[in-house]
């Protein structure tokens, strides 16, 4: 089954309610804000990427830090969701860079480690949310509209 349809079954199956209360929430698509994803691994990069872009409407992908500081004349408000994995600057730095800044941007974390440390390190250096990875496809999309309210 191909990305696409998948996840538009997966948008069906989400607008239905199952008697508990849960049902989907506004279409994300309305937002104006942006997703800004940083991945320096290529294949979770376009994975990423065909996943934001078919549920959010303004999507910029970056593969470094460096990439994505070269372009912040260009960025709005919205939502950083960077891969914990950078090679040129620590991922605990940028977000201390990018809270410095007077952007309006909260930071989602993709985390490869089970540490806890690191992962209390980032939010209290202003990362609003942390999701370690492996995840699926829906607590990503959970995560990123929960850190975007």
């Amino acid at each position: 089954m191909g990305v696409v349809v998948y996840l538009e079954l997966q948008r069906k199956l989400e607008t239905t309610s199952f008697g508990n209360g849960l049902v989907k929430t506004a279409d994300p698509r309305a937002s104006e804000k942006t997703i800004y994803l940083i991945e320096p691994e290529e294949q979770e990069r376009q994975r990423l990427e065909v996943l934001l872009k078919h549920y959010y409407e303004n999507v910029a992908v970056f593969d470094t830090t460096a990439a994505f500081i070269a372009q912040i004349d260009t960025v709005t408000s919205g939502c950083v969701v960077i891969s914990s994995v950078s090679s040129e600057m620590n991922t605990l730095e940028f977000v201390k860079w990018l809270q410095c800044k007077t952007l309006d941007l909260v930071i989602l974390v993709l985390g490869d480690e089970h540490n806890v440390q690191h992962a209390v390190s980032l939010l209290r250096a202003g990362a609003n949310d942390f999701l370690e990875r492996p995840f699926t496809d829906y607590k990503l999309r959970l995560a990123v509209n929960r850190v975007l309210q």
